[in-house]
């Protein structure tokens, strides 16, 4: 590691951290809550006008909950990412 701010930020944390080709691993998980919700959205627009609205009133019940459970995996996995940033690094 180097002692300048700037070069170290480059540096990947850990292997845990980096995603592919040393990239953060954030912004993967977080598209899982975004389209989850996103998905359940689609569900609940027909149910008014639904045959069988308890297919789609579950299916989007799941869906919210995947957003819930994935939510708090990808905070924290960003959060580590934040403090895995050494301190004086510029926000460019």
């Amino acid at each position: 590691m180097t002692s300048e701010p700037h070069l170290q930020a480059e540096q990947p944390v850990s292997a845990l951290l980096a995603g592919p080709y040393g990239h953060s691993f954030h912004p993967m998980p977080v598209t899982v809550p975004i389209r989850a919700w996103a998905a359940s959205l689609v569900f609940d627009t027909p149910l008014r006008f639904a045959g069988n609205p308890a297919i789609l009133a579950r299916g989007s019940m799941r869906l919210i909950g995947l957003g819930v459970v994935g939510a708090p995996a990808a905070a924290t996995v960003g959060f580590l990412d934040v403090l895995a940033i050494p301190p004086g690094t510029r926000a460019y």
